[in-house]
Protein backbone atom coordinates (compact mmCIF):
# COMPACT_ATOMS: atom_id res chain seq x y z
CA UNK A 1 0.00 0.00 0.00
CA UNK A 2 0.85 3.78 -0.26
CA UNK A 3 1.96 5.37 3.15
CA UNK A 4 4.16 8.08 4.41
CA UNK A 5 6.11 8.28 7.31
CA UNK A 6 9.01 9.53 9.08
CA UNK A 7 11.87 7.80 11.04
CA UNK A 8 13.27 11.21 12.64
CA UNK A 9 12.19 14.36 13.81
CA UNK A 10 12.93 17.42 11.41
CA UNK A 11 11.44 19.55 8.66
CA UNK A 12 8.65 18.24 6.92
CA UNK A 13 10.19 18.53 3.40
CA UNK A 14 13.76 16.61 5.27
CA UNK A 15 11.85 14.04 7.10
CA UNK A 16 8.45 12.61 5.55
CA UNK A 17 8.82 10.05 3.06
CA UNK A 18 6.26 8.21 0.72
CA UNK A 19 6.13 5.25 -0.73
CA UNK A 20 5.22 1.41 -0.67
CA UNK A 21 4.67 -0.73 2.68
CA UNK A 22 2.74 -3.72 3.88
CA UNK A 23 -1.23 -3.98 4.25
CA UNK A 24 -2.09 -4.47 8.01
CA UNK A 25 -4.82 -7.19 8.90
CA UNK A 26 -7.15 -6.85 11.12
CA UNK A 27 -7.00 -9.00 14.51
CA UNK A 28 -9.41 -9.78 16.51
CA UNK A 29 -11.30 -6.90 17.62
CA UNK A 30 -10.26 -4.48 14.70
CA UNK A 31 -11.98 -3.10 11.55
CA UNK A 32 -9.37 -2.69 8.36
CA UNK A 33 -10.22 0.77 6.61
CA UNK A 34 -9.50 1.36 2.76
CA UNK A 35 -8.54 5.16 3.95
CA UNK A 36 -10.17 7.76 1.48
CA UNK A 37 -8.61 11.17 3.44
CA UNK A 38 -6.52 12.08 6.58
CA UNK A 39 -6.45 14.87 7.78
CA UNK A 40 -3.56 16.87 9.65
CA UNK A 41 -3.95 17.80 13.53
CA UNK A 42 -1.28 20.12 15.28
CA UNK A 43 -0.04 17.29 17.22
CA UNK A 44 0.81 15.30 13.97
CA UNK A 45 2.87 18.29 12.78
CA UNK A 46 4.60 18.91 16.29
CA UNK A 47 5.11 15.50 16.89
CA UNK A 48 7.12 15.01 13.70
CA UNK A 49 8.75 18.81 13.97
CA UNK A 50 10.41 17.99 17.69
CA UNK A 51 13.98 17.33 18.23
CA UNK A 52 13.07 14.40 20.53
CA UNK A 53 13.44 10.51 20.43
CA UNK A 54 10.76 8.77 18.37
CA UNK A 55 8.03 6.67 20.09
CA UNK A 56 8.68 3.83 17.54
CA UNK A 57 11.32 3.10 14.76
CA UNK A 58 8.91 4.79 11.87
CA UNK A 59 5.70 6.73 11.93
CA UNK A 60 2.84 6.46 9.69
CA UNK A 61 1.24 9.82 11.27
CA UNK A 62 -2.06 11.47 11.49
CA UNK A 63 -4.65 10.22 14.41
CA UNK A 64 -7.85 11.19 11.94
CA UNK A 65 -9.59 9.87 8.73
CA UNK A 66 -11.99 8.74 6.83
CA UNK A 67 -12.75 5.93 4.31
CA UNK A 68 -14.72 2.43 3.55
CA UNK A 69 -14.79 -0.92 6.19
CA UNK A 70 -12.37 -3.54 3.76
CA UNK A 71 -11.92 -6.36 6.81
CA UNK A 72 -12.99 -7.41 10.04
CA UNK A 73 -11.33 -9.11 12.58
CA UNK A 74 -12.53 -11.78 14.69
CA UNK A 75 -15.41 -10.70 17.17
CA UNK A 76 -16.46 -7.35 15.22
CA UNK A 77 -19.94 -7.41 14.26
CA UNK A 78 -20.94 -3.18 14.21
CA UNK A 79 -19.64 -2.97 11.06
CA UNK A 80 -19.59 -4.58 7.57
CA UNK A 81 -17.41 -4.67 4.61
CA UNK A 82 -18.45 -1.91 3.03
CA UNK A 83 -19.52 0.53 5.13
CA UNK A 84 -18.41 4.35 5.11
CA UNK A 85 -16.63 5.28 8.50
CA UNK A 86 -14.82 7.88 10.13
CA UNK A 87 -11.54 7.38 12.76
CA UNK A 88 -10.10 8.83 15.51
CA UNK A 89 -6.81 8.48 17.71
CA UNK A 90 -5.23 6.32 15.19
CA UNK A 91 -1.85 7.14 15.77
CA UNK A 92 -1.79 7.62 19.70
CA UNK A 93 0.70 5.24 21.20
CA UNK A 94 0.70 3.72 17.90
CA UNK A 95 3.48 3.55 15.48
CA UNK A 96 0.53 3.30 12.36
CA UNK A 97 -1.49 6.17 11.71
CA UNK A 98 -4.27 7.09 8.67
CA UNK A 99 -1.35 8.82 6.50
CA UNK A 100 -1.84 5.58 4.08
CA UNK A 101 -4.55 3.51 2.20
CA UNK A 102 -4.98 1.10 4.97
CA UNK A 103 -5.11 0.86 8.42
CA UNK A 104 -6.29 -1.38 11.05
CA UNK A 105 -7.87 -0.34 14.55
CA UNK A 106 -9.62 -1.22 17.45
CA UNK A 107 -13.22 -1.19 16.35
CA UNK A 108 -13.87 1.34 19.40
CA UNK A 109 -11.69 3.79 17.52
CA UNK A 110 -14.25 3.35 14.04
CA UNK A 111 -17.60 4.98 13.76
CA UNK A 112 -20.41 5.63 10.91
CA UNK A 113 -19.95 7.98 8.71
CA UNK A 114 -23.31 9.97 7.95
CA UNK A 115 -24.57 9.46 4.46
CA UNK A 116 -24.32 13.49 4.03
CA UNK A 117 -20.79 13.85 4.76
CA UNK A 118 -18.12 13.54 2.45
CA UNK A 119 -14.92 11.10 2.83
CA UNK A 120 -12.52 14.61 3.95
CA UNK A 121 -15.43 16.15 5.51
CA UNK A 122 -15.34 13.12 7.57
CA UNK A 123 -11.61 13.25 8.36
CA UNK A 124 -12.65 16.37 10.07
CA UNK A 125 -14.94 14.56 12.39
CA UNK A 126 -11.44 13.43 14.82
CA UNK A 127 -9.05 15.52 17.41
CA UNK A 128 -10.80 19.00 16.43
CA UNK A 129 -14.08 18.38 16.19
CA UNK A 130 -14.04 16.17 19.06
CA UNK A 131 -12.53 18.38 21.20
CA UNK A 132 -15.12 21.35 20.14
CA UNK A 133 -18.06 19.42 21.51
CA UNK A 134 -16.45 17.94 24.30
CA UNK A 135 -15.79 21.31 25.46
CA UNK A 136 -18.89 22.69 24.55
CA UNK A 137 -21.01 20.30 25.90
CA UNK A 138 -19.06 19.12 28.54
CA UNK A 139 -21.00 20.65 31.49
CA UNK A 140 -24.29 21.53 29.93
CA UNK A 141 -25.74 23.80 27.24
CA UNK A 142 -24.13 27.00 27.16
CA UNK A 143 -25.02 30.59 27.08
CA UNK A 144 -24.04 33.86 25.55
CA UNK A 145 -23.11 36.97 27.45
CA UNK A 146 -25.35 39.27 25.69
CA UNK A 147 -28.62 37.43 26.90
CA UNK A 148 -27.60 36.83 30.28
CA UNK A 149 -28.27 40.15 31.45
CA UNK A 150 -25.06 41.05 33.46
CA UNK A 151 -25.32 37.63 35.38
CA UNK A 152 -22.69 36.31 33.37
CA UNK A 153 -21.78 32.72 31.13
CA UNK A 154 -22.02 29.46 32.32
CA UNK A 155 -19.65 27.92 30.41
CA UNK A 156 -16.52 29.43 28.77
CA UNK A 157 -13.91 27.48 26.15
CA UNK A 158 -10.56 28.78 26.35
CA UNK A 159 -7.99 28.10 24.51
CA UNK A 160 -5.55 30.60 25.57
CA UNK A 161 -6.04 30.17 29.51
CA UNK A 162 -3.24 31.94 31.33
CA UNK A 163 -3.95 35.06 29.25
CA UNK A 164 -7.52 34.84 29.35
CA UNK A 165 -8.41 34.12 32.66
CA UNK A 166 -8.87 37.32 34.45
CA UNK A 167 -11.15 38.52 32.07
CA UNK A 168 -13.02 34.94 32.25
CA UNK A 169 -13.46 35.55 35.64
CA UNK A 170 -15.11 38.56 35.30
CA UNK A 171 -17.86 37.36 32.65
CA UNK A 172 -18.43 33.73 34.45
CA UNK A 173 -21.47 33.13 36.30
CA UNK A 174 -21.70 31.23 39.71
CA UNK A 175 -21.16 27.41 39.13
CA UNK A 176 -19.26 28.51 36.07
CA UNK A 177 -16.80 26.30 34.27
CA UNK A 178 -14.01 27.34 32.27
CA UNK A 179 -13.07 24.45 30.10
CA UNK A 180 -9.50 24.72 28.27
CA UNK A 181 -7.56 22.51 25.20
CA UNK A 182 -4.72 24.22 24.66
CA UNK A 183 -2.39 27.38 25.53
CA UNK A 184 -0.63 29.39 22.48
CA UNK A 185 2.11 31.08 24.65
CA UNK A 186 2.48 28.99 28.16
CA UNK A 187 0.91 26.32 29.74
CA UNK A 188 1.77 27.81 33.25
CA UNK A 189 -0.38 29.84 35.61
CA UNK A 190 -1.25 31.10 39.16
CA UNK A 191 -4.63 30.55 40.45
CA UNK A 192 -5.80 32.00 44.12
CA UNK A 193 -9.04 30.36 45.89
CA UNK A 194 -11.07 32.70 47.82
CA UNK A 195 -13.10 34.29 45.26
CA UNK A 196 -13.27 31.25 43.01
CA UNK A 197 -14.70 28.93 45.76
CA UNK A 198 -16.64 31.50 47.09
CA UNK A 199 -18.37 31.41 43.48
CA UNK A 200 -18.28 27.71 42.83
CA UNK A 201 -16.21 28.15 39.48
CA UNK A 202 -14.93 25.02 37.61
CA UNK A 203 -11.76 24.36 35.57
CA UNK A 204 -11.83 21.73 33.19
CA UNK A 205 -9.21 20.28 31.11
CA UNK A 206 -9.95 18.58 27.90
CA UNK A 207 -7.82 16.04 26.66
CA UNK A 208 -9.62 14.07 24.08
CA UNK A 209 -7.15 11.18 23.47
CA UNK A 210 -8.46 10.07 27.06
CA UNK A 211 -11.97 10.55 27.20
CA UNK A 212 -13.61 7.59 29.20
CA UNK A 213 -15.95 5.76 27.08
CA UNK A 214 -19.23 7.26 28.31
CA UNK A 215 -17.87 10.65 27.32
CA UNK A 216 -16.40 9.01 23.93
CA UNK A 217 -19.74 8.00 23.21
CA UNK A 218 -21.82 10.76 24.00
CA UNK A 219 -18.92 12.95 21.69
CA UNK A 220 -18.58 10.59 18.85
CA UNK A 221 -22.60 10.55 18.39
CA UNK A 222 -23.25 13.56 19.33
CA UNK A 223 -20.95 14.74 15.76
CA UNK A 224 -22.43 12.25 13.91
CA UNK A 225 -26.41 13.99 14.98
CA UNK A 226 -24.95 17.14 14.17
CA UNK A 227 -23.46 15.98 10.69
CA UNK A 228 -26.54 14.41 9.58
CA UNK A 229 -28.92 17.29 10.91
CA UNK A 230 -26.79 19.54 9.01
CA UNK A 231 -25.92 21.53 12.08
CA UNK A 232 -21.64 20.48 11.81
CA UNK A 233 -19.56 23.00 9.19
CA UNK A 234 -16.63 22.06 8.29
CA UNK A 235 -13.81 24.94 6.85
CA UNK A 236 -11.23 22.74 4.66
CA UNK A 237 -8.08 25.18 4.20
CA UNK A 238 -6.25 22.81 1.47
CA UNK A 239 -6.30 19.29 0.79
CA UNK A 240 -3.08 17.38 -1.29
CA UNK A 241 -2.90 14.17 -2.28
CA UNK A 242 -1.04 11.57 0.10
CA UNK A 243 2.05 11.75 -2.60
CA UNK A 244 2.65 15.49 -1.40
CA UNK A 245 2.22 14.44 2.35
CA UNK A 246 4.96 16.99 3.02
CA UNK A 247 3.97 19.80 1.21
CA UNK A 248 0.67 19.12 3.41
CA UNK A 249 2.64 19.41 6.74
CA UNK A 250 4.52 22.28 5.92
CA UNK A 251 1.23 23.84 4.63
CA UNK A 252 -0.38 23.16 7.97
CA UNK A 253 2.75 24.65 10.02
CA UNK A 254 2.42 27.58 8.41
CA UNK A 255 -1.45 28.23 7.77
CA UNK A 256 -2.69 27.24 11.94
CA UNK A 257 -5.84 28.71 11.79
CA UNK A 258 -7.18 28.86 8.64
CA UNK A 259 -8.85 25.21 8.57
CA UNK A 260 -8.80 21.98 8.19
CA UNK A 261 -5.60 20.72 5.68
CA UNK A 262 -6.70 17.18 4.42
CA UNK A 263 -4.54 14.52 2.73
CA UNK A 264 -7.01 12.86 -0.13
CA UNK A 265 -5.90 9.26 -0.41
CA UNK A 266 -6.28 7.37 -3.97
Amino acid sequence: MLAGWYQKGGPAEKVIEVGDTEIPRARPGEVLVRLRASSISPSDYKKRAANAPLEFPRIIPHSDGAGVVEALGAGVSVFKVGDRVWTFNAQFKRAMGTAAQYIALPAALVRSLPSNASFVEGACFGIATMTGFRVVFADGPTTILGLTNNTGVDSIVEVELAGNLPLDEKILAENGTICSFGAARTPKLEISMSGRRARNMSLRFVFVYLLDDAALTETCAGINKAQAEGALKHRIAATFPLRELAKAHAFAETHTGTGHVVVEIE
